[in-house]
């Protein structure tokens, strides 16, 4: 949402009855979502992301968090930012709507009045009504089943617009303000997360399903992010930021920056602006 490699668009629909006067402008998928949207929108729509994580924030507000299963909306005013963090994607469906019929739709609760990140219960049922919504709309011209649909979705939605938004979890926020301060040392997760009371097992759970990454795959995302800043810097040896981020091994340090970041650390300061003269 904007801009997918499945996106569909339908006339304005008029009919009599429970639905009058709805557009659905946008609806799709992005499986593999990389770049963070800076946008002004026109209509009502709603984002859902599957997998992966990232931040949601409303003009200057501050930014939430998203994970697996964390669904948002847009609304015409605010300016939104939302995405995932450079070097990483999410798996995102949405659907964008207009029209006199989605006044209705907010009278009936469907569409939240809050700007807020919320967590949908039941991922596959939502998941199965994006698709049935996309099935819809692929047969055409019967434009009536694809707004049918939409309402079924949004109906699914509403548990979770008229719910409580997800408390933060502390033994999470905890662990990822631990990590942000001590990223270049050995960590060993188990025991941090038997300082808080919680096995491992659980932890990872609930570590995955905040960040959308495991334990050691999110530490290695923060080393990795923290590189890219230092890679800036000509001044520094590429072996040197690997040992400052915690990754000693120059060879160990290329890997796994490449296949987080797309890009071994040289290739990626050779691209930077003005970095064409540096020490690597």
């Amino acid at each position: 949402m904007p801009a997918s490699e499945t996106t569909i668009a339908l006339p304005p629909l008029r009919r009599s009855g429970r639905i009058d006067d709805v557009q659905i402008i946008v609806a799709g998928r992005d499986p593999n979502k990389t770049h963070r949207i800076h946008h002004h929108f026109a209509f009502f729509a709603v984002g859902f992301v599957v997998s992966g994580r990232g931040t949601y924030q409303v003009d200057a507000g501050p930014e939430q968090a998203v994970g697996s299963g964390s669904v948002f909306a847009v609304r015409p005013g605010p300016t939104y930012h939302y995405g995932p963090p450079r070097g990483e994607s999410w798996d995102e469906y949405y659907v964008g709507v207009a029209g006199r019929g989605v006044d209705r739709w907010r009278s009936w609760g469907l569409l939240p009045e809050q700007d807020r990140c919320y967590v949908v219960a039941d991922v596959k049922l939502a998941v199965r009504r994006f698709e049935d919504l996309f099935s819809a709309m692929r047969r055409g011209p019967d434009a009536d089943r694809a707004v049918i649909e939409t309402e079924r979705l949004l109906l699914e939605l509403r548990d979770a617009w008229l719910g409580e938004p997800a408390e933060p979890d502390e033994l999470v926020s905890a662990v990822r303000a631990y990590v942000a301060e001590h990223f270049a040392e050995d960590i060993d997760f188990s025991r941090l997360a038997g300082r808080h009371g919680a096995s491992y097992s659980s932890f990872r759970a609930r570590m995955k399903q905040a960040t959308g990454l495991p334990p050691q795959k999110y530490l290695i995302a923060v080393r990795c992010e923290k590189a890219r800043q230092l890679l800036a810097d000509p001044s520094l040896h590429v072996q040197e930021i690997g040992a400052r981020v915690g990754i000693a091994d120059p060879y160990v340090f290329s890997k796994v920056f490449k296949r987080t970041v797309g890009l071994a650390p040289r290739e990626y300061r050779a691209g930077l602006p003005g970095r064409r003269s540096v020490r690597i």
